[in-house]
């Protein structure tokens, strides 16, 4: 068996259902080519002599549609290939398009086609990847339910921005995928291919045994419930493409991710703080109006003097959770050693855990504070095994999500992210068409 190049079959489904993106350096935009016809051949009455003829020569039923069209410019969306099916009614309840919502795309006129005998793009090819077409309707139907909802909740050029929100990573997840599960394919080797093969045919029957009891059609409507497969080839087809990655990050992924004792070390001195924490101090605060609550004042003093607890006078108060102020790291200087303003740092000297300040005034109130916690985290060193594992395991995961960045835009050759603008552009003004009206 020679190692030729295998040619892509996920379906966009399957390609949302993985994670990744196929081997080919380039997508290839060809010229726009598109099935039309006219609303005529859908509804209503037969065409009076003086409408545009019916012909069976597609440049003369071009020039006739063109000319029902009246003076609409010839890069107008039917001449740039886009793809829809005109119904009538629309999809978002409106009567006809709002033209703000198009203003984004000049010099390209979308337009409202709403009368018999306008030409009507049923469907356009908008790009190839790897070999394998995208057509416009393909690709629609996957979020057409998100295009929807935000046709409905949006208008002008905040519909164009939402939609171009959903269709531009839509896009660019379902090419990622083809070339990654391109590239995984070509990489194996023929035993390989025929240790996959034999794997998925022992997989069907399997899944065909124990989910459908020996019947297909049994395994498959489980699978719909379980899965959101359309049909076993499907489910396979997906398995069939995680193993293909797992496969690939294996291969090319794997053998590029070592983790030495030093780079551990050196995650470790990076990131002390979070193993040797700072203590922790919480501070509870009341304060009273000097003036208004003169009374009040010397209450609390003397409920505080006769030993009584800062968090039951301040409940009494109404302040929540015992009058808690606020949680703040320690730093070597102990209790003073905190991000507060210096005159509270001078009246906390000398307090312990469970200490109040005497009351101090200070512009117009009165206030008490009061140590109420003072918590001492354990430290946790660089030899202990658990440290060791957390770090090469964070360390390990890291390295791994880079390479596999890495490799993904490998995949994408040199202006590849330009022909993706002009497929997406594409995209972008068949859904307005379809989708905006």
């Amino acid at each position: 068996m020679s190692r030729a190049q295998p040619i892509t079959r996920i379906t966009f489904a399957g390609a949302l259902a993985v994670v990744g993106a196929v081997g080919c350096s380039q997508i290839i935009i060809p010229a726009p080519s598109a099935r039309r016809v006219s609303l005529a051949d859908f509804a209503g009455p037969p065409m009076s002599e003086s409408s545009s003829p019916q012909t069976s020569d597609p440049g003369e039923a071009d020039q006739a549609s063109a000319q029902t069209l009246g003076n609409v410019p010839s890069t107008s969306l039917a001449d740039q290939g886009a793809a829809d099916l005109e119904n009538g009614s629309g999809t978002s309840g409106e009567s006809s398009a709002d033209p703000d919502t198009f203003s984004r795309l000049e010099p390209r006129t979308v337009f409202a086609l709403m009368q018999p005998g306008d030409r009507v793009i049923v469907d356009s090819l908008v790009g190839e990847v790897n070999g394998r077409p995208i057509f416009a309707d393909e690709f629609l139907a996957l979020i057409e339910d998100r295009l929807l909802q935000e046709a409905k909740q949006t208008k002008g050029i905040q519909r164009v921005q939402a939609f171009e929100s959903i269709i531009r990573p839509t896009l660019q997840l379902v090419v990622k995928n083809e070339l990654i599960l391109a590239d995984a394919e070509f990489a194996l080797s023929e035993d390989e291919q025929r240790g996959l093969f034999a794997f998925m045919r022992s997989l069907k029957e399997r899944v065909i045994r124990e989910k459908g009891r020996g019947t297909r059609y049994e395994a498959e409507q489980k699978l719909r419930g379980e899965e959101g497969a359309g049909d076993i080839e499907e489910y396979l087809g997906r398995q069939r493409d995680f193993i293909l990655i797992d496969q690939l990050r294996r291969q090319r992924i794997a053998p590029r991710i070592v983790i030495s004792q030093r780079d551990i070390e050196h995650e470790y001195q990076r990131r002390y703080q979070e193993f040797n924490p700072l203590p922790e101090v919480t501070l509870a605060k009341i304060t009273l109006s000097t003036e208004s609550q003169a009374d009040l004042i010397d209450q609390v003093s003397q409920r505080l003097t006769s030993g009584e607890a800062f968090a039951a006078i301040a409940e009494d108060l109404g302040l929540p959770n015992g009058g808690v102020w606020d949680r703040f790291d320690m730093g070597s200087g102990g209790i003073t050693d905190i991000e507060v303003a210096d005159t509270v740092k001078a009246r906390l000297e000398g307090l312990g855990e469970g200490q109040t300040t005497e009351p101090f005034v200070q512009g117009d109130s009165t206030y008490w504070l009061h140590v109420q916690k003072v918590e001492r985290r354990p430290a946790r060193s660089l030899f202990e095994p658990s440290v060791q594992r957390q770090l090469a395991e964070q360390l390990h995961q890291r390295r791994n999500n880079e390479e596999w960045d890495r490799y993904v835009r490998s995949l994408f050759a040199e202006g590849i992210y330009d022909e993706l603008e002009d497929m997406a552009d594409r995209l972008l003004e068949i859904a307005l068409q379809r989708y905006a009206r």
